[in-house]
């Protein structure tokens, strides 16, 4: 990530924590904050813990499939901040527990697709999880080549540019993409 996209994703976490103390039920400040902190969390552990906390508390309220889904990546992001194996082990699987039968029931939903995709394409081979990274990421390809209206631009961007920039996806389908999304 350049310094200037990760500058400017920290001044977004910080303008919607500004908005979240003024307007603390505004869900759509909620999603645009798990965003983000899912954008950085992977570069930035400082990042991290605000995720967790904010899903976890979300998904309790009103169980969501979108708070579900960002509870399950952060759970698989959690396992990266902790020196143990087994525990490492345990969040994946935890993760995969809860990321599965979500994707199973949306199998369009892009966003679905990228936050268990971008999760499972960063794991260890040993958790046997890349062939499924694939599929995601390249279903996430295909959705992304037609208009996303249910997802903010800046977003489907950084979606695209993940895509754009991951081997797994096949390269005339990265091209299209990047193409498309200017990445």
């Amino acid at each position: 990530m350049s310094d200037g996209r990760a500058a400017r994703l920290i001044s977004s976490i910080e303008a919607l924590e500004a908005e979240l103390r003024l307007n603390p039920g505004d869900a759509l400040a909620q999603l645009s904050l798990l965003r983000v902190l899912f954008l950085t969390a992977e570069q930035r552990q400082a990042s991290y813990p605000r995720g967790p906390r904010l899903s976890a508390q979300l998904t309790a309220q009103s169980g969501e499939l979108i708070w579900q889904a960002y509870k399950a990546a952060f759970t698989a992001i959690g396992g990266r901040y902790t020196p143990w194996p087994l525990e490492q082990f345990n969040r994946v699987s935890d993760a995969a527990l809860q990321f599965d039968p979500l994707v199973e029931r949306n199998p369009e939903h892009a966003e679905l697709r990228f936050l268990r995709g971008a999760v499972y394409d960063k794991l260890p081979a040993i958790m046997l999880k890349r062939r499924q990274a694939e599929a995601d990421l390249t279903r996430l390809a295909q959705l992304l080549e037609v208009d996303r209206p249910e997802l903010p631009a800046e977003f489907s961007t950084e979606m695209a540019r993940y895509v754009a920039q991951c081997a797994r996806v096949p390269h005339s389908l990265r091209q299209r993409v990047a193409t498309r999304y200017n990445v």
